[in-house]
């Protein structure tokens, strides 16, 4: 998965609510895209929420999302989903992505994920409320 996640051409409208795999998408009328992660994910289904993702980000005025990610649920991630992972959040169309989840694997990719891209747009939180403050600063 190369180049711009963002092109003219994902200007589609995304249903309310989006299913891939055993993972959920929504976005809150809060402008948050909430995202509900549900077992293992593999590179197709990486590929797949990033699509999901740029036609969130493409709705928007400023091209940008907010991101809201529930991992309690969350299985292993493989080592190319992880890569898309790493493109999504260094490209330009994420403003901040909070992550949230008390599961020991969810924990291990969140701090792995922030770590691996050095970033300062994504956080782990202990519970969503926390996350929902700081994604509204």
């Amino acid at each position: 998965m190369q180049g711009k996640l963002n092109s003219a051409s994902d200007k589609e409208e995304v249903s309310s609510i989006t299913k891939i795999g055993n993972s959920t998408f929504f976005a809150g009328e809060d402008g948050i895209v909430y995202v509900v992660l549900t077992g293992e994910i593999n590179g197709k289904l990486a590929a797949e929420m990033a699509e999901i993702i740029k036609k969130y980000a493409c709705g928007r005025v400023d091209g940008k999302i907010n991101i809201l990610c529930d991992m309690n649920k969350a299985g292993q991630s493989s080592y190319e989903a992880r890569e898309i992972y790493r493109e999504i959040m260094k490209n330009d169309i994420i403003n901040k992505a909070a992550m949230f989840g008390l599961h020991p694997v969810a924990k291990m990719l969140a701090s792995f994920i922030i770590a691996y891209l050095n970033l300062k747009i994504a956080r782990f939180f202990r519970n969503k409320e926390e996350a929902i403050l700081w994604l509204k600063e």
